[in-house]
């Protein structure tokens, strides 16, 4: 008979493995968030939709993001510092979009397209499908008390970051199914926040054994 402790890794992991196949096989409604990522071959990254970090211009980006299906209420605000264009995602958005009252940016220094923050993202696992394993992943978590809130931040080529909301005693199933804000340009900062970093080896079952600590 095989020790309590070796079967109840065993078991965990069957659970796990199957778990992760479950999501595999479900159809591929990820091609509508895929849809919102895409961007083309041509398109030299960082770049969204056509728009070009460092390189397209702001009404350059207002015309680009004024021809896009996803996009509601487009508005602009290119002469301030930062400039900035803003939308909301549509009644017929993509089914992996939730369509909520937070807005979307393409933020703008001396007139040309710096930032892009999507926010909605219904489910990390959703993402997870469509990007793959991340080169790395931060956490964000209180640095006094360990306690509240937590970002779990996957970081991705081409300056794209996915930051996914959980709390201090998540699973692995709190996480794949977190809502999740991507950004394209300069890395988000959480001033005051203590912070790990971990490569996709040191997190097998995609997350610490502590998910919080003090800092």
């Amino acid at each position: 008979m095989l020790p309590l402790f070796i079967r109840w890794i065993l078991l965990t992991a069957a659970v796990l493995g199957g778990a992760i196949g479950l999501i595999r096989a479900q159809p591929l409604e990820n091609r509508d968030l895929a849809a919102v990522l895409q961007t083309s071959a041509e398109c030299i990254q960082p770049c969204w939709q056509g728009v070009r970090l460092g390189v397209t211009t702001g009404p350059s980006a207002l015309a680009l993001a004024d021809q896009m299906d996803f996009v509601r209420d487009l508005g602009s605000q290119l002469d301030t510092f930062p400039g900035q264009i803003f939308w909301h995602w549509p009644d017929n958005a993509p089914t992996l979009v939730t369509r909520d009252d937070r807005w979307a940016y393409i933020w703008l220094e001396d007139n040309v397209a710096r930032n892009i923050f999507l926010p909605g993202v219904r489910h990390y696992a959703d993402l997870f499908l469509l990007l793959g394993q991340p080169e790395k992943v931060i956490i964000f978590s209180d640095s006094v008390f360990a306690l509240g809130p937590v970002i779990y931040m996957s970081i991705y080529p081409n300056q794209v970051y996915a930051a996914s909301l959980i709390h201090c005693q998540a699973s692995v199933a709190d996480l794949w199914r977190a809502p999740t804000t991507i950004t394209i340009g300069q890395q988000p900062e959480y001033e005051g926040a203590f912070q790990r970093e971990f490569l996709p080896r040191e997190l097998r079952g995609w997350l610490p054994d502590q998910i919080c600590l003090r800092g």
